[in-house]
């Protein structure tokens, strides 16, 4: 796997949990649409809104990682937020195709990333993807064995981006490290942490990232 997940979802989500809920690849309709909780998410930068929406397809796809090896999703997570600091840096366009992803694990899996790459396109153009992000925010609510802890995370992401994030605009890039509970941010550190950041995926052989020119 090419991403590590942060500790705050790796403590709260068992990556081989079996699948309980119901799932039908035609019918099954789990975005559904919170305006108020749109709201709450659209007083973020365009960037900071992308955040959110990678942090949230985050616990997704950790969520299935013990029971699908496909790297597609992890390697797009990392290229992602290479993204938002610098969107040439990405390949947005992901390639996969709805007709290979089925099943309760695959096409949750596909879905997590066709809407994050929609909100990145969005986002890169200077919209504000709220609506789609809450589209996320179900889909993890419906997927994840107990939604708790991702809930408990979500008003805390949305918190800490109200207060260092607000604003109409692109916005400067967000860190990671910026959506983590157990990480003392302060936005004086931003720029080392996205260096750092870059320099590590510059390791990395992965076909969603243009080679950063790092420090």
């Amino acid at each position: 796997m090419s991403i590590t997940f942060p500790n705050y979802i790796r403590a709260n989500v068992s990556p081989s949990a079996p699948v309980t809920y119901e799932w039908d690849d035609e019918t099954t309709d789990v975005f559904l649409d919170d305006a108020r909780l749109a709201k709450r998410i659209g007083a973020s930068t365009a960037r900071g809104i992308a955040a959110l929406s990678i942090g949230c397809a985050e616990w997704i796809a950790y969520r299935f990682s013990g029971l699908s090896d496909d790297p597609m999703p992890y390697l797009y997570l990392e290229a992602a937020w290479a993204g938002i600091i610098e969107w040439n840096l990405m390949k947005i366009p992901h390639g996969a195709k709805l007709k290979d992803w089925k099943g309760p694990v695959r096409r949750p899996l596909f879905l997590a990333i066709r809407t994050l790459k929609e909100n990145l396109s969005l986002a890169s153009s200077g919209d504000y993807p709220a609506e789609e992000t809450v589209h996320l925010v179900f889909l993890a609510r419906y997927v994840l064995p107990d939604p708790k802890p991702f809930l408990k995370w979500l008003d805390f992401a949305i918190g800490r981006l109200e207060t260092y994030y607000a604003g109409d605009g692109m916005g400067e890039p967000v860190p990671r490290e910026a959506l983590d509970p157990d990480f003392d941010f302060k936005p004086e550190q931003a720029k080392e942490l996205l260096e750092q950041y870059l320099r590590t995926v510059s390791q990395s052989a992965n076909p969603y990232l243009n080679t950063p020119e790092t420090p």
